[in-house]
C-alpha cells in the first residue's frame, strides 16, 4: 500500500462509514427512548454479528478503525499492535478479494 506515503483516503473513507453506522446505531437506540452509550452501541451491534461466519471481515475493520472498540465483542480480531493505517487498508483490500468465488 505504500508504506508513509499511501494514500490516506481509503483509511477515511473507512473510518467515516464506521463512524456513520455507529451513530446511526446509536441515534436509533435513542429514538426509542435508550440512554446509550456508544460502547454500549458496539456491544449492540456485536451481537447481530454473533454466530454469522459472513461478517468476520467487518468485525475485524470495525475492531480496527475503533482502535480495538470491539475488543472482547467480536470472533475476528488481530492482535492489538497489529492495526495502523496502511494494515487497515491492506485488509481492507484482502477482504474485498476475498469475497470472490
Amino acid at each position: 500500500m505504500g508504506g508513509q506515503g499511501s494514500n490516506k483516503r481509503l483509511y477515511d473513507a473507512i473510518r467515516r462509514d464506521v463512524d456513520t453506522f455507529e451513530k446511526a446505531t446509536l441515534r436509533y437506540y435513542q429514538q426509542k427512548g435508550l440512554n446509550v452509550s456508544i460502547n454500549s452501541v458496539r456491544k449492540k451491534i456485536a451481537e447481530q454479528w454473533e454466530g454469522n461466519d459472513k461478517t468476520h471481515s467487518v468485525q475485524d475493520l470495525f475492531d480496527a478503525v475503533t482502535n480495538k472498540g470491539y475488543d472482547g465483542l467480536v470472533s475476528y480480531s488481530h492482535k492489538k499492535g497489529y492495526w495502523n493505517q496502511d494494515t487497515i487498508q491492506m485488509e481492507t483490500f484482502a477482504h474485498m478479494f476475498g469475497t470472490i468465488n
